[in-house]
């Protein structure tokens, strides 16, 4: 629209200066625009700054529409001040084709983030069947910037899948509550005393520091880990809070006897085909009702299909299952796979050495 509106007000005050006597008339429509635009700008942004928010030029601010109509007269007069014609030509078709770019670029963005929010959300329902009402989720999404907003947009997506009933009062209370989890929120993690209520136009929620569950995505060639604070899955590529707060993660919340939700289609499309991610978070299911005889199944299934995973920390449920079943030679083979990275094969020795299932001797001789 900016770019349209550029255009347009550059012929607009070519037109009217081409009109009025050529000794002052062009110069004083251009003025009357450069101070129109200019003004427009400022005072576009000044009540944002004054509400204590910001205009986030390289993402999707809603605060910098205003200014941006203002913006592109401003542009507009600022081309009509070059007097070579030519010159004045070229900058201005530069001007459409940079703007063509980056409206191109970010709906590409748009696009890629909303795929990876769709795959979060039906990786999620694959592995929690349901959640514990008064749940605070701390979520790591895959991409920079998803999430960072404060908790707004982040509660709603599980509040949906999870507790989809309609609601009459106002305003709603969120059942499940949800806060990026980042730099900002890791020390109250940490301490895990706070409990907080708020709420914001039509809804409230409570942020119970004390019981929250971690949801980690650390790429978008990985899963969706669901962290288990007594045995925590934390992949190399996880940020530092992760691995900080990995501990304080609730797996209680997570309610393994309950029939499987299904996100709606409408909100989060129709399910892709099922990959390597659902075996895994099938089989991570698994080994939090302590089933290892079919987290050794999905093993073998995935195997079968050639499945496996980019991030190598997500063998480590498959290992665990291998060694309680008893299957040493597969065991071994598997953990070929993951000695390679330092941080995974501590947390695998710790993992197979804490098991509390008596094992045969060909196992322990791999563990």
């Amino acid at each position: 629209i900016s770019v349209l509106i550029t255009a347009f007000a550059e012929r607009r005050i070519k037109a009217s200066a081409e009109s009025q006597d050529r000794d002052g008339g062009q110069i004083q429509v251009t003025n009357e625009a450069l101070t129109l635009g200019g003004l427009g700008m400022v005072f576009g942004v000044l009540p944002v700054v004054m509400a204590n928010r910001y205009v986030n030029i390289s993402g999707f601010s809603h605060y910098g529409l205003p200014a941006s109509l203002a913006a592109a007269v401003f542009v507009a007069a600022v081309i009509e001040l070059i007097s070579i014609a030519r010159v004045r030509t070229v900058v201005l078709y530069a001007v459409i084709a940079f703007a063509a770019l980056s409206h191109f670029g970010i709906a590409k963005n748009a696009l890629t983030e909303e795929t990876a929010l769709q795959n979060f959300w039906r990786q999620v329902s694959w592995r929690v069947p349901a959640l514990r009402s008064g749940t605070t989720l701390m979520i790591r999404y895959p991409l920079p910037g998803m999430g960072d907003d404060g908790g707004f947009a982040l509660m709603e997506a599980p509040n949906v899948i999870y507790f989809p009933e309609a609601r009459d009062d106002i305003p709603i209370h969120y059942p499940i509550s949800a806060l990026a989890l980042n730099g900002e929120t890791l020390p109250k993690i940490l301490e895990g005393t706070q409990v907080i209520d708020s709420g914001y136009r039509s809804h409230t929620y409570t942020f119970d520091y004390s019981n929250v569950l971690i949801l980690s995505q650390p790429t978008l060639n990985s899963c969706v880990h669901i962290i288990d604070g007594g045995n925590p899955l934390v992949s190399e590529y996880d940020p530092l809070e992760v691995s900080l707060a990995a501990h304080q993660s609730k797996i209680e919340n997570v309610i393994v006897d309950a029939e499987p939700v299904t996100p709606p289609a409408y909100i989060f499309g129709e399910e892709k085909e099922r990959g390597w991610c659902h075996y895994f978070q099938s089989a991570d299911l698994a080994a939090q009702t302590g089933d290892w005889e079919q987290v050794a199944a999905l093993g073998d299934e995935a195997d079968a299909l050639s499945l496996s995973p980019e991030d190598r920390v997500e063998w480590l449920p498959f290992l665990k299952g291998y060694a309680i079943t008893g299957d040493a030679e597969t065991l071994k083979q598997l953990a070929k796979r993951v000695i390679g990275e330092r941080s995974i094969r501590l947390q695998a020795c710790e993992m197979l050495r804490g098991i509390e299932e008596p094992l045969g001797d060909d196992v322990k001789q791999v563990v």
